[in-house]
Formats: C-alpha cells, structure tokens, sequence
C-alpha cells in the first residue's frame, strides 16, 4: 500500500490513542498496588489486633472457667533447677546439665482398646483401704449338723481349720442418751441418837461444763466436729439429732460453741499466742475479706506507720467510735432488700480475718486467727507486739511496707512468673516488666 498522508495521519492517531491506554493502564495498575499495600498494612493490623483480642479472650477464660491454681506443665523449663535442689546441694550439679531424655511408656495392648501404663494411678488393695480401720475380733462359722455329714460315706467329719470367706467393713451407730447424775447425801446417825441433831453432807459434784445448762462435754465435743472439721450447718445438726430424739436448736448449739471458746478454748489460744510472739525466726501472715452483720469497733493502739497512738488520739476515736455506735441504733431496720430478719447487703460491714503462722513446716506449728475491723497495718503489729523483731512473709499489701524486715510470699511471686509465661508464646521475653503489675 502506497504510503499517503492520511495513512500517516491515522498510524499517528493510533499511536497516540495506544500510549494513552498504556498511560491510562500504568495509572490503574500503579494505584492498584498502592491499594494492594494499604490492604496488606490493613490486614496485618487486623491481624495483629485479632491475635491480641484471642489472647485476652483466652486470659479470661482462664481466670474465669480453669483452675486457680498455678499448674500447669509447660512451666518444666528442660535444665531448670528446683527449690528442692537448691536445698539439697544439686544445684552447682544441675545446672548446665543436659535434660534426661524422657523414658518410653510401656503400652499394653488390649482386645478393645489400647492405653498407657502409668496413664492412672494405681488401683489401692483392700488392705490398703483397710489398714487404718480398727478391727474387731473375726467372726466364726460353724457348720451345721447336715454340713458336717460326709457326702461320700455319710460317716461325721472331723475339724481342718478355718477358710478366710471376705472382709466386711461394719457400722455401730453412735449412741444419745441423757443420764441423770445424783450425789449421795449422808447423815450421822450417832449425832441424831446422842444429840438429837440431824448433822447432813453430800458428796462433792463436779461443775457442769456450762452452768445452768445440759451439755456434756461429749455432746460438745460432737458438735463441734460436725460444724467445724465436717463443715455440718447447725440446721442440719440440729435435723439429725431429731432423729435420734434430741430435740436441741440450731440457736443453743451456737452459744453453746461461743461459751467453751470464751471459757475454755481462749486460755490455749493465749497460750499459744504468747509462744508466737516469742518467736522470733519468721511469722506468715495473711488476710482475707470476711463480712458480717454487726461487729463492735475497736479502737487502733497504733497508727497506720506503727507508732503508739497519744492519750488525746485514743479519745477522740474512741468517742467517734461511740458516735458512730449510737447512730447505727437509732437507724431504722431495712428488710426490703432481703427477707424477713435479714440484714441487707448494704448494712454488712466488711471485716477481715487475720491468719497468723509460725514454726510452719515443723512437727509443732502455730497457727491462730484474729478477727479485726480493717485492713490496716496497725493490726498486726498489735496482735504481735511492738516490739517484735523477727521476719514477715506477706503477699504485696501495702499495709506491711513500713516493716523493714518484710519478705514477699513466694507464691505470689511465683504467680507472676507464671502469667508472664502461660501469656505468651515463645521464648519469655524477660524485658517485661511483669512484677510490678
């Protein structure tokens, strides 16, 4: 074909309207990329947020729905030396050492399925069952008359001995009775023949374990191991000696409980109180919410930094105390939120019971309770004297700071050591300033 202008002209326009598309479609694939890359940035971010909302879902679960206890077997770090070899001396042996390769589990093989030896405890004997029970003198069987007829010559057999049958385990019901206790009266017969006088005595009884009332000390002593090592509501003991005809409110057993722990138990209490304060190695100490309906206020010996509290301080609070006392009667009761004879929620005071240990792990510990008001770490020092001297293992309450002799409590410690760990995946990362959280 002829090469003309207008040939030209139209490969020209061609030409121009191709570089235009090519612009045009540079364009479209340039912002296509720079779409791609926000989308990626995009996703990874969603990602990045998804991962952390997973692992906060999965931190609450935990804290809600598993065990409290901080068990868990990915802490046996391979290499890792224990507590227990630091105190036996393996450590310097232990530690560089490489991990034992764990041994191979002997699998038993069965016709209906297949499991690991050592899988599940072992399955304990009958005399292991039975080696703390008392046993009673063994039961004999004779044999009868027709028994003893020989089934082969009908002639009468002769004793062999004894064959063991089984062992039963046997109940014998605790008994309830009431006794009537008499004293003997005398009198002198030969003052009333001499005399004419009628000179009397009587044999001397011992006290009742609670004046004025029926309890032995035997009933006492059930009751209180029914409420307090067999956790039996009062309700409930009190529905169970019915069946045995006793007919004793919930009511009596609980002043019964109030008054040999005021009479009797508070002297070994003391007691003990006095040798821990004495002790002056290492006190655990620790403290938990307890609420209740109606407590008498105590007035504080010292201030929250330990010191003795003046004259002029004990009576101002003491008469805040009374102030507060007399208000609280003159309040009207408020059953609305509960039922009948019911204190409200609102009205409960949250107290604290203290636990106190000393010499714990030794054959002989001490470990006592103090009920208080509050918090604060005038309680303490009070219950243990001013003067005490010796160590204090407490978890991180800010109460105990003012005591330079002050360790925190392992587990607490341990605690965080284990969040730290079971919260993330991978290596620890020890840049993590988990302990002050």
């Amino acid at each position: 074909m002829p090469v003309t202008e207008e040939n030209t002209s139209k490969t020209s326009d061609d030409l121009g309207t191709l570089v235009t598309v090519i612009k045009t479609l540079t364009d479209e694939v340039s912002s296509l990329r720079h779409t791609i890359e926000d989308l990626t940035k995009e996703r990874t971010a969603q990602d990045a947020e998804l991962e952390k909302l997973k692992g906060q879902l999965a931190w609450y679960q935990r804290n809600m729905f598993s065990t409290k206890t901080e068990k868990s077997g990915s802490l046996n770090i391979p290499g890792q030396i224990t507590l227990s070899d630091l105190v036996g001396g393996e450590a310097e042996k232990q530690a560089f050492s490489a991990p034992e390769p764990p041994k191979p589990t002997e699998k038993l093989t069965v016709d209906s399925y297949t499991r690991n030896k050592g899988s599940q405890d072992k399955k304990r004997t009958q005399e292991e069952l039975l080696e703390n029970v008392i046993h009673g003198d063994p039961e004999y069987i004779y044999a009868s008359d027709d028994e003893k007829v020989c089934p082969a010559c009908g002639s009468e057999m002769a004793h062999l001995g004894w064959d063991k049958v089984r062992t039963e385990v046997r109940v014998i019901p605790e008994q309830i009775y009431a006794t009537d206790i008499y004293m003997e009266k005398l009198y002198c017969p030969k003052c009333k023949e001499d005399d004419d006088v009628f000179v009397t005595a009587s044999a001397s009884a011992p006290p009742a374990i609670i004046p004025g009332s029926y309890p032995s000390d035997s009933l006492l002593s059930f009751i209180a191991c029914q409420k307090y090592q067999l956790c039996v509501p009062t309700y409930r003991l009190e529905h169970y000696l019915l069946l045995w005809g006793v007919s004793i409110p919930r009511g009596s057993m609980s002043r019964w409980l109030i008054t040999i722990a005021e009479k009797y138990l508070f002297i070994i209490y003391e007691r003990l109180h006095t040798e821990m304060k004495k002790h002056r190695d290492i006190i655990n100490i620790d403290e938990t919410p307890c609420p209740v309906n109606k407590i008498e206020e105590l007035v504080p010996l010292a201030d929250e930094n330990g010191l003795p509290l003046s004259e002029e301080e004990t009576a101002r609070l003491t008469k805040e105390r009374d102030a507060r006392a007399a208000a609280a009667e003159n309040e009207p009761d408020d059953v609305s939120q509960g039922k009948k004879n019911e204190v409200p929620m609102a009205r409960r005071k949250k107290c604290f019971m203290w636990l106190y240990a000393a010499k714990y792990g030794t054959d002989h510990p001490i470990i006592l309770y103090d009920y208080e008001p509050s918090r604060a770490g005038y309680n303490w020092k009070n219950y243990l004297g001013m003067d005490y001297g010796g160590y204090i293992i407490t978890d991180g309450w800010s109460a105990y700071n003012t005591e330079e002799k002050h360790q925190s409590d392992i587990d607490h410690i341990r605690r965080k050591w284990f969040y730290a760990i079971k919260n993330k995946e991978g290596p620890l990362d020890m840049n993590v300033n988990f302990l002050n959280n």
